[in-house]
């Protein structure tokens, strides 16, 4: 079955829309200022992705958020205390929620542009899910200071 694709002026823009989403969710949520990075900083096995999708009946794009606990921890800090951070999930539900707030500027961008899509929930995926051996069109590196960076990326395929 052939599925829709992104067609390259959409592709082109979807960069910029993801930037200003991410620094703008950083700034809101957590009175952060992040920065976009040329560079796409290495992936290990011991950070978390959290995978955002949206899709439509012919195609699937999946939104993945790659941070270690130390980009979060000190913007938790702001608003919970130690203790309660390590008692609960609070890093999956932050992770979460930025995706879920990045995934609907996302699907409103591309509706906007000829698509139809509709959005599930953000769910945390395995370290097989980390983008090794993606087919990611897309890769936006972004960094909370010179140390904590960290990066989104958007793959396609078809549903099944």
């Amino acid at each position: 079955m052939k599925y829709n694709t992104i067609p390259e002026n959409v592709r082109k823009e979807l960069g910029p829309v993801i930037a200003k989403g991410v620094k703008n969710i950083f700034s809101e949520l957590f009175q952060a200022n992040i920065l976009e990075q040329n560079e796409v900083h290495e992936i290990y096995n011991d950070q978390m992705v959290c995978i955002g999708r949206l899709q439509q009946n012919d195609m699937i794009i999946d939104i993945r958020f790659f941070f270690g606990r130390e980009l979060l921890h000190p913007l938790l800090l702001n608003i919970y205390s130690e203790d309660f951070l390590k008692e609960n999930n609070v890093y999956e539900d932050a992770a979460s929620e930025i995706v879920n707030i990045l995934c609907g500027q996302i699907k409103a961008f591309m509706n906007t542009n000829g698509f139809n899509l509709e959005m599930l929930s953000p769910r945390i995926g395995g370290a097989d899910e980390a983008g090794k051996d993606s087919d990611a069109f897309l890769n936006v590196g972004f960094s909370l200071n010179q140390r904590d960076g960290f990066m989104i990326d958007m793959e396609t395929k078809p549903t099944n």
